[in-house]
């Protein structure tokens, strides 16, 4: 109703409309009645919009509302993703820098690793390793302290493998859920 003439009987609207009848049309044509003469009464200037503009205008609000949900749910499922894929990937990093603290390092001795991985024994175990000079107070159980560095060696390798294989696991499964 943009050029303030009045309806026909029966028109939204009017007052050929039941107080029953609640429609979209209805609702909308008596809120641009009530916006009118409050803008009327307060000496306003109004931009005057038929209900058919105003179902329009609802109707794309309706549909860029929608829109943005789909955006949102597309959105969430990415940082859903990328969280996967960073935790995956952390996991792969840490194995690999296991791998690589167990490795000789570039300029690295023979010597100089073994006397590494003697350290890392005998911080694990309170052992001296094989071939290293045991002082007396520890004892002197060639046998048991081979034995424990073997076990302790084993158990070392079974950790790598172990968290390699989950990595690897982790990361190929992240891979075939993918599109």
């Amino acid at each position: 109703m943009t050029d303030g003439a009045e309806r026909p009987e029966g028109q939204p609207g009017t007052a050929g409309v039941q107080g029953t009848v609640k429609s979209r049309a209805v609702e909308l044509d008596l809120l641009d009645i009530r916006c009118r003469a409050q803008a009327a009464n307060k000496g306003y200037m109004t931009l005057v919009v038929s209900p058919m503009q105003t179902l329009a205008l609802l109707d794309r609000l309706a549909a860029a509302e929608a829109e943005r949900d789909d955006h949102m749910m597309l959105y969430d499922a990415a940082i859903a993703t990328i969280k996967r894929l960073r935790e995956r990937g952390n996991a792969l990093a840490a194995t690999l820098r296991l791998i690589m603290a167990r490795m000789r390092g570039p300029g690295e001795s023979y010597s100089s690793s073994f006397e590494r991985t003697a350290q890392e024994f005998y911080e694990a175990t309170g052992l001296m390793a094989p071939g290293k000079h045991q002082p007396p107070e520890m004892g002197d159980n060639n046998q048991e302290r081979q034995a424990n560095w073997d076990e302790w060696v084993a158990n070392r390798n079974r950790e790598i493998w172990d968290d390699t294989s989950s990595a690897i696991a982790g990361w190929d499964a992240l891979n075939k859920e993918q599109p």
